[in-house]
Parts: C-alpha cells; sequence; structure tokens
C-alpha cells in the first residue's frame, strides 16, 4: 500500500474513533463475553464526521432492496481497548458494502475503520477486514460464521440490474433492480488480511499449524464450501491447542 493510502487511511481511522469515543465501552475478545457501562456523552456535535445520507434513496424507485434488512434494527459497535456504543440504529447495505445508522430522521455511513473490532445489527454479527481488491487494500464488512484465532465470515453477492426505457407497447419502464444470489465465504487468521475461500483444502494449507489434523478432520467430516462445515471447520481449528 502506498504512504498516501496508508496516510488516507489513519486519517479516518482517527476520525471515527474520535466519534466512537463519545458514545459508551464495552468488551470484546473474539466474542462478546461481557459488557462495562460508562455514562454516554452526546455526540450531536460529531455527527458530522460521518457522511451524511439524509433521505437516502428517497427519490429512486427501484425493485429488490441493497439492504441485508430493509429496517433499521439496534446495533453495537465494538472498539479497540474494550469500547462498545450504545444501541444506535442500524443496518447494512450489501451492495454497498455501507453501514449506515440513524438518528432522528437523518441517515448516516460509518466509514469502515480497524479500530472497530466487531458490530451487532439485530441478529447479525460483522467483522472488518482489509482485503485486497483490484490491487490494492480496502477494508469491508464480512457478516461473521465463526470467530476465534481463526474467523469465517460470508458475504452475499448483490447485483444491480439497470432499467430500461420502455419498449413498443410498454406504457412504462423497467426498473432497475437489486438481484441476491449467492454467497461468497472468506478466512482471517489472527485477524490478518482476509482472503476468498475458493478451496477448503487451499485454507487448510494456508494455516501455520495443525495442518496434519485438520486435513484429517476434512476427511472424516466431508467438509466443503458451505456456510455449516465451515462453522465446524472453524471450531475445531478454534478449539486446537
Amino acid at each position: 500500500m502506498n504512504s498516501v493510502a496508508g496516510y488516507s487511511r489513519r486519517l479516518r481511522k482517527l476520525i471515527i474513533v474520535s466519534f466512537l469515543m463519545l458514545l459508551s465501552t464495552g468488551v470484546m475478545n473474539a466474542q462478546i463475553v461481557s459488557y462495562k457501562d460508562r455514562n454516554v456523552v452526546d455526540y450531536q456535535d460529531y455527527i458530522n464526521y460521518s457522511k451524511a445520507i439524509t433521505g437516502a434513496n428517497k427519490g429512486e424507485e427501484y425493485e429488490g432492496s441493497p439492504y441485508m434488512d430493509d429496517e433499521f434494527k439496534d446495533g453495537i459497535v465494538f472498539i479497540e481497548k474494550d469500547r462498545k456504543t450504545n444501541p444506535v440504529p442500524m443496518r447494512y447495505n450489501m451492495y454497498a458494502d455501507q453501514m449506515e445508522f440513524k438518528r432522528g430522521d437523518f441517515t448516516y455511513l460509518m466509514e469502515p475503520v480497524l479500530s472497530i473490532d466487531m458490530i451487532s445489527v439485530g441478529e447479525h454479527l460483522f467483522i472488518l477486514g482489509e482485503y485486497i481488491e483490484a490491487n490494492k487494500y480496502n477494508l469491508g464488512f464480512f457478516e461473521v460464521i465463526d470467530t476465534g484465532r481463526l474467523n469465517v465470515m460470508m458475504k452475499q453477492v448483490v447485483r444491480l440490474r439497470p432499467g430500461q426505457a420502455p419498449k413498443a407497447m410498454e406504457s412504462a419502464p423497467t426498473l432497475p433492480t437489486y438481484l441476491k444470489l449467492g454467497f461468497e465465504y472468506y478466512y482471517q487468521l489472527d485477524k490478518g488480511e482476509v482472503f476468498k475461500i475458493s478451496k477448503v483444502k487451499a485454507l487448510v494449507e494456508s494455516l501455520p499449524d495443525h495442518q496434519d489434523e485438520m486435513r484429517q478432520f476434512v476427511k472424516k467430516e466431508r467438509i466443503s464450501r458451505k456456510k455449516e462445515d465451515l462453522r465446524k471447520l472453524a471450531a475445531y481449528y478454534n478449539s486446537l491447542k
């Protein structure tokens, strides 16, 4: 990563940490194990650190939805150094890979920064991961399947099919349509870089230890690149000493 990109990421981190530290605190260690509360400081003066998208999608017409859940759910952001926010209405835009949060009638984007350990939204858990795409590093949200030393995650693929002008004998145009397709799976070791799981064998070969035990487990349990199989695989690896 070049120095400009590194500086930009550090700057974004400082901005969002300043915003999140004004909320409340908690404890996160791979999984949510305990909570610590402190007084919540009003963050109204700092909301401009996240991009306002007031009336998001207002005036836009489309079929389908880019969201995991259209409704906002209570979300908690777990931050490094054992901090957490108070509950904030949030939802995840799968198409744009953006986390939105709401305050009153205003909707804002939460920019991803490495200081965020995990985000809980309704019944879903997300981690932030750094990955390479188009030959550059990016930060993205990944839904958690299992956590530990080895994290396994997933993303649903969402495509936007463009709208079309009315054809002959048609009175209305075809609206742009969000299409929810299959899932892609990812893994992260020791909170490092995120990699896509192309083959279970390749995942096992990338592990720094316990490869023999993992190969035997994969063969015995007939592990494939499916959600529940990957959950079992991660749970087994994370149980090894």
